[in-house]
């Protein structure tokens, strides 16, 4: 082996929430030990992006927007750190539906979509709820609006629908049999996300929306959320050392005694660890090169079980020639417009007086209308012409001043590129998720090498289900015991 250039008891690889929040537990929990994050990116935050594109106004998420009064571990730490939040509301503006501008309640009533009778009158998150209470009520399942619980976890696993395991359905394949396809369709559109409603694990998808639509309020940080793994990085302990712009490359070595191979831009460096946490996404775990071929085999065994989400999203700033939207808004409120338009979301934000800039995520698009906009910005124009131009015409179906209003500034984020690869990950249909879950997270039994981070995560897209699968694995492969500013009860996992 090479000669390390640092030495560490614990090397976290990743510095998104996950390996932030490792970093933080660790050396609180044990402030003796030697801690080393290395980052690949030139920022904390991996899929956590706050950026302002104006200098006194909240920043704008290019990645995770918000959370949920549900999500107690997020809730806790912002209180634990005294990071300031502020309540986030959406109001649902008009829409751009299938060649109609249609206002909330008409969409609401599903009046652009040829609805089945009993379907039809049905705001889509009533719809969604009756489907998922009819789904979980086939299994035996009660369905409380206070969302899913272990013991309802537990019987969804054993129960068979329409003679399978919920597990080995696709969510799509199963909405089919009780919902029409323009309800499906329906639902796509004005819900958000629509790769939500595609083939995914039908277990994991019914769990995690019987939590989503759960009557909760969500909020964001005053700061930008970024600011929450900057915030446990800060107040990690003193003997936790961080270096951004540093890719791991290989692993060799045997327990105890790992060298890791980490590559700058311009040279590499080796680091001597006793144990490894890889808080990376799925094509990042992919890349590493393991020089340990049983290591290699038990990480890699588990990789292809969880499928990457890509998503995008598109910030304009106007500084004229927009319209004050106060009277829709509030000062610091959202209004969300959906569209069957490649922009698939449109969001207008608050503004303090009608001189202030406006700001307009003018695409929030995942799934394959992602792809319509990441050809754009891989164009060969030298500016944004493109992508500017692809918003004008998606704004210009709701509000024509966006025909002549022009943009002063733009943010544009693909999380379909290295290092990450998916905005984020869903399990594939016919996976024991909740039996992955504790391998992938402890690979090999010979080493002590684990893994955690979104991706293989029961709350896949959520920061809580980053954190609370790496809490999960601090817990059972470190020692350390349970976060105060979390009920005893709390389920971080079912």
């Amino acid at each position: 082996m090479a000669r390390p250039d640092h030495n560490v008891d614990v090397a976290i690889i990743g510095g998104g929430v996950a390996g932030a929040y490792c970093a933080y537990r660790l050396s609180r929990t044990h402030p003796d030990l030697r801690i080393g994050v290395f980052e690949s990116s030139d920022r904390i935050g991996g899929r956590i992006w706050s950026a302002r594109l104006v200098s006194d106004a909240p920043p704008v998420e290019l990645g995770a927007m918000s959370f949920s009064a549900a999500h107690e571990n997020v809730m806790g730490l912002t209180q634990v750190l005294g990071l300031e939040t502020a309540r986030l509301r959406f109001f649902r503006a008009h829409h751009f539906i299938r060649g109609r501008v249609l206002s909330d309640d008409a969409l609401a009533q599903g009046e652009a979509f040829n609805l089945a009778p009993e379907e039809r009158g049905k705001p889509p998150l009533k719809l969604l709820r009756d489907v998922l209470a009819q789904i979980l009520g086939d299994c035996g399942v009660a369905f409380p609006d206070s969302g899913p619980t272990r013991a309802a976890a537990h019987d969804l696993r054993k129960a068979t629908i329409d003679g399978q395991r919920l597990h080995q359905c696709g969510f799509w394949n199963l909405l089919s049999t009780r919902l029409s396809q323009e309800a499906h369709a329906f639902l796509s559109t004005s819900f958000g996300a629509s790769s939500v409603f595609h083939n995914a694990n039908a277990y994991d998808a019914a769990m995690l929306l019987w939590g989503e639509t759960a009557p909760q309020p969500h909020y964001r940080l005053m700061e930008g959320f970024q600011k929450l793994p900057a915030a446990l990085l800060d107040h990690a302990g003193r003997q936790t050392c961080v270096r951004i712009g540093a890719s791991l490359s290989a692993i060799e070595g045997e327990r105890g005694r790992y060298n890791l191979v980490l590559r700058t831009q311009t040279s590499s460096f080796h680091v001597r660890a006793q144990r490894i946490v890889l808080a990376l996404p799925q094509r990042a775990l992919q890349a590493v090169q393991w020089r340990d071929g049983q290591l290699r085999s038990a990480v890699m065994r588990h990789l292809e079980t969880v499928v990457g989400i890509g998503a995008c999203k598109l910030f304009l700033r106007f500084d004229t020639g927009w319209p004050d939207y106060r009277d829709l808004t509030g000062p610091h409120d959202t209004a969300a417009a959906y569209t069957d338009s490649p922009a698939r979301q449109i969001y207008f934000f608050g503004r303090s007086a009608a001189a202030a800039p406006a700001i307009v995520l003018a695409a929030y698009a995942d799934g394959e209308a992602a792809d319509y906009w990441s050809v754009l910005a891989r164009s060969d124009a030298t500016d944004s012409d493109a992508l500017l131009e692809a918003a004008r015409a998606a704004l210009s179906k709701l509000h024509p001043v966006a025909t002549t209003a022009r943009a002063a500034a733009m943010l544009f984020a693909d999380w379909r590129g290295p290092p990450h690869a998916a905005a984020w990950h869903a399990w594939r249909a016919g996976v024991r998720s909740w039996e992955v879950v504790e391998q992938i997270r402890k690979p090999s039994p010979d080493h002590d090498v684990v893994v955690c981070g979104e991706a293989y995560a029961q709350q896949q897209g959520w920061v809580e289900g980053a954190i609370n699968n790496a809490e999960m694995m601090l817990e059972r492969h470190f020692g350390v015991s349970r976060p105060h500013w979390v009920r005893p009860d709390y389920p971080f996992e079912f």
